[in-house]
């Protein structure tokens, strides 16, 4: 139910929000959660702490939607384009 309400809160841009959420969930329990969090914390500017936590949950679960985009946006953020718009496609 965390984990629902942390992706919700995401595409609903509530960035704290999904912080203060992620926060109840147990760190090694979802890569959904895992990659939300950093997908939030991208957003709120705080690129390098992001980034650890997104390359964790795109490794722990490669197929999870979130963690895709997390690595895309990521991918975005830091300048490498053309990969980005790969992660996207994969």
């Amino acid at each position: 139910a965390l984990e629902c309400k942390a992706v919700g809160q995401l595409w609903s841009r509530d960035y704290k929000g999904v912080l203060e959420t992620v926060a109840k969930i147990p760190p090694d329990s979802s890569s959904t959660a895992m990659a939300a969090r950093g997908i939030a914390l991208l957003q709120l500017g705080r690129t390098q702490e992001a980034k650890p936590v997104i390359e964790t949950a795109f490794a722990r679960d490669f197929k999870s939607k979130t963690a895709n985009f997390g690595k895309a946006l990521l991918l975005e953020r830091t300048g490498t384009f053309s990969d980005a718009i790969d992660a996207l496609q994969s």
